[in-house]
Parts: C-alpha cells; sequence; structure tokens
C-alpha cells in the first residue's frame, strides 16, 4: 500500500495537477522500497552494522545494495515476504534519511539505519531524558528510579529506557504513574517483547502515547551484544541520562 497525502490545488491546470500526483506516488513508492529492501538486508545481514555500512557506502541505496547480491544470496530472502511480517505486526520502519528519524539520534556515532517503531515517536523538541541502571537492583534503587521517573514526567520530560528488569521498568513505571510518555528500546525484533515479565510495562507504553523502538528486525533475538547496541540508542535519543546504580 502507498503511503503519503496529496492535496489537490483548485490553480493548477490538469496535466499539472496529474503530473504532481504521479511524481508524489512514484516517490512514495521509491520510499517503501527502500524500505523492503534496508529490511531485507537487515535480516541478511544479521544487523551487523559493518556490513550494512559498507553496502550502502557501495551502492548508495539500499535497493542497489540488494541488487548486487548474487542470485544465490538474494534467493535467501524475499523482499515483499519480509515485509508483510513488518507490516502485520503493524510496525512502522524509519530510515536514517527520513524526516521523521530523531534529530539526536541521527547525531550519534553509527547511528542505526532505520529503526523499526510500535506506537508514536516524541515529536522533535520535546525534552527527553534517559533513566538507566542495574538490573539486579536494590530496593531503594528501584524506588529512586520510579520517583525520578514520575517527576520528571510532570516536569513534562519524556522517560527514555530499556524496558530491562530493575531500574528501567521502574523509570518507566514512575512515568506512566504520572501519565507521561515513555520510549522503551529494546535488544531484540518488536515481534516480541523482551523480558516477558515486562510485557504489562510495554503495553501500557503504548496505551499512554508512547513509543517501543528498535533496530533489530522482526525475528531478531536479545542476544547479548545487542544490549550494550542498544545502549547507544537508549542516550541518543535523549538530551541527557540518568544513571541510577
Amino acid at each position: 500500500m502507498v503511503e503519503g497525502v496529496f492535496k489537490m490545488d483548485s490553480g493548477k491546470n490538469t496535466r499539472s495537477l496529474f503530473f504532481d500526483a504521479s511524481m508524489c506516488i512514484l516517490k512514495c513508492m521509491q520510499n517503501v522500497g527502500e524500505k523492503q529492501f534496508y529490511n531485507s538486508l537487515n535480516l541478511f545481514y544479521q544487523s551487523d552494522y559493518k556490513k550494512l555500512e559498507k553496502a550502502k557506502r557501495a551502492h548508495d541505496s539500499w535497493e542497489n545494495a540488494w541488487m548486487n547480491l548474487s542470485r544465490e544470496e538474494r534467493a535467501a530472502r524475499n523482499p515483499e515476504k519480509d515485509w508483510e511480517v513488518v507490516a502485520r505486526l503493524g510496525l512502522k520502519l524509519v530510515l536514517r534519511e527520513s524526516e521523521e528519524y530523531p534529530a539526536l539520534l541521527r547525531e550519534i556515532h553509527a547511528a542505526p539505519f532505520g529503526i523499526y517503531v510500535l506506537g508514536t515517536l516524541p515529536r522533535e523538541g520535546s525534552q527527553k531524558i534517559s533513566v538507566v541502571g542495574t538490573r539486579k537492583a536494590t530496593s531503594e534503587g528501584k524506588e529512586f528510579a520510579r520517583a525520578f521517573g514520575k517527576r520528571l514526567a510532570e516536569a513534562d520530560f519524556i522517560i527514555v529506557s530499556g524496558l530491562a528488569l530493575g531500574i528501567d521498568a521502574a523509570a518507566h513505571e514512575g512515568c506512566l504513574e504520572a501519565r507521561g510518555k515513555t520510549v522503551a528500546v529494546l535488544a531484540n525484533g518488536l515481534d516480541s517483547f523482551y523480558p516477558r515479565t515486562n510485557e504489562r510495562i510495554a503495553k501500557n507504553i503504548l496505551e499512554s502515547g508512547g513509543a517501543i523502538i528498535s533496530e533489530y528486525p522482526p525475528g531478531a533475538h536479545a542476544l547479548p551484544h545487542r544490549f550494550l547496541e542498544r545502549n547507544r540508542i537508549v542516550s541518543g535519543l535523549s538530551g541527557g541520562t540518568l544513571v541510577i546504580e
């Protein structure tokens, strides 16, 4: 399905309107195509940043990068079918070149080439702060995290964290208690929430108008090194980071 809105201008003649409509449709189709090819390359390279970076630098577009794989390599994936999974889950893929891509995140080293999104990304210019810490938090640490999450949300800050056990979960919950918006960054694909014990928090985040994001495609597992990679996104989305325990 082509996503986009074409507005009619009564001051233009029919030929001009037809041309504008055609260009709008073409641009939308190109954008969807680039997302499809990136998604399949992300799956093919198992989200290896260096391999994705090499492919993009060598071929300029994700479509060219895909077409320059060998026939045998392309046979391993089907971009249209891979994209059907993304669509079925209700995910949005925002590529780094898009105006929707978070401006702060674009500034970090090794900014993700694309992020998968459930829910609504914070508007540009909104105040965001990351709250992170240990999974094996003390009761005092979790209480601090919950209190900070609540107070910051009351001051119109958006809380960014990783949905992990301990400090992360407490910060999300404090924010939600204040009816604030919060963003969770996962180290796995968005076809599941990890850890499963925090699935309720994830659903509350979405119901409150927040977002859950990941650079990993559906089906990607939460491997140890991906938590470290995830952390650069948590901090990169925010103007500052609060570390508790």
